[in-house]
């Protein structure tokens, strides 16, 4: 199944003469595969793989994924956007805003904005204990 997932995320294929970027914004285009793949198995982005991560977990995961494919893996199962990704240990919001997915962060956390006060820092403080 994880093969499955990083199939329907994948962008390009060296060496087949795929572009890369779009001239007017410089993003790569959704492939064509991807839109056909979500069509014809709409059920493989909300099923978990062997180590429990789901299609949108391989999504966020790479730099290089456009937003449009991002946004097709979750338009496809909205509820993978609150789900943790058990190898990251973190949300998808989160692993997109570390590779600078912009776009993807601010859409991910409109599907739960709960999360954010899901996220805990660990804020201590160094009190001391006074004596009796």
């Amino acid at each position: 199944l994880s093969i499955l997932n990083k199939c329907a995320v994948q962008q390009k294929s060296v060496g087949y003469g795929w572009s890369k970027f779009r001239d007017e914004d410089r993003r790569v285009p959704p492939s064509l595969h991807t839109r056909i793949f979500l069509a014809e198995f709409p059920d493989i982005t909300s099923k978990r793989d062997s180590v429990g991560r789901v299609t949108l977990h391989y999504a966020v995961d790479k730099k290089e994924t456009p937003f449009d494919t991002i946004h097709r893996v979750l338009e496809s199962f909205p509820r993978a956007a609150s789900i943790l990704d058990p190898v990251t240990k973190l949300y998808p919001f989160m692993q997109a805003g570390m590779n600078s997915q912009v776009d993807a962060t601010f859409s991910l956390l409109l599907k739960n904005p709960s999360l954010v006060a899901g996220v805990h820092c660990n804020h201590t403080t160094n009190k001391r204990k006074r004596s009796p």
